[in-house]
């Protein structure tokens, strides 16, 4: 049986597979902490430090871009799911406390009690942000999907990329395309190609080309003939 749904452009699952990641490998991180040791506890409040800032800047994102698209054409559908907002910074300012005393805490055996408290917690905290993640994708897209055509869609992310500084774009493009499969890696090199002047775009091409994970051969390949640009990177400066 055909499938009759048609491929949509998507403003939430490319980035939330990062986010997933991010979360995922910080539990990891987590569960083999040895909160005996104040300089582990120190490291892995570090971790816990940058996922809340690219947990913070997501949702400033799509509080200054996503939620005016539902106001403007008058649904509420979004109000409900984006109260998580909300209550995730409750939870990311209470996550940082219990990890400042850790580290505060003298007595070894009090803070690995402290440690099992906060895998505890940060398992229901990891529950709780994938279950926002799936609400974005699978009740405010398709709301906006029947709200704006592709095309629409497109133009708000090109606009969050260019309010972006250029330093993110060329350090995080690293990160991102690797948890990308091959056609949400067209898409964001085409939504990067609309968004930065030719010479950063090339520049990011450059950078990704040669950091591992981002590319394989075949796609390479592909990208260069498509957006007609070298198989040339940085670092090395070898032809592929």
């Amino acid at each position: 049986m055909k499938c009759s749904q048609m491929l949509r452009y998507d403003l939430y699952r490319s980035v939330h597979k990062f986010l997933r990641k991010e979360l995922y490998q910080f539990g990891e991180e987590l569960s083999k902490t040895d909160f005996r040791k104040i300089e582990a506890v120190t490291g892995i409040k570090n971790s816990f430090d940058k996922i809340v800032f690219d947990l913070k800047m997501h949702a400033q994102k799509e509080e200054k871009y996503f939620t005016p698209l539902f106001d403007k054409k008058g649904s509420t559908v979004h109000k409900h799911v984006e109260q998580a907002h909300f209550n995730q910074q409750d939870e990311l300012m209470e996550f940082q406390g219990i990890f400042e005393n850790a580290i505060k805490t003298v007595d070894d055996e009090e803070r690995v009690i402290q440690g099992c408290h906060i895998c505890s917690s940060y398992d229901r905290f990891l529950s709780n942000n994938l279950l926002h993640f799936n609400q974005e994708e699978t009740i405010l897209m398709p709301e906006l999907w029947h709200l704006y055509s592709d095309k629409e869609l497109q133009h708000v992310t090109v606009d969050s990329y260019r309010g972006m500084p250029e330093h993110v774009l060329l350090v995080g493009s690293s990160s991102f395309f690797p948890v990308l499969n091959f056609l949400e890696k067209r898409t964001y090199l085409q939504d990067l190609k609309e968004a930065c002047l030719p010479e950063t775009f090339l520049e990011i091409w450059k950078r990704t080309l040669v950091s591992e994970g981002c590319f394989t051969n075949d796609e390479k390949s592909a990208f260069a003939i498509e957006f007609d640009l070298p198989l040339v990177g940085h670092v090395a400066d070898q032809s592929f």
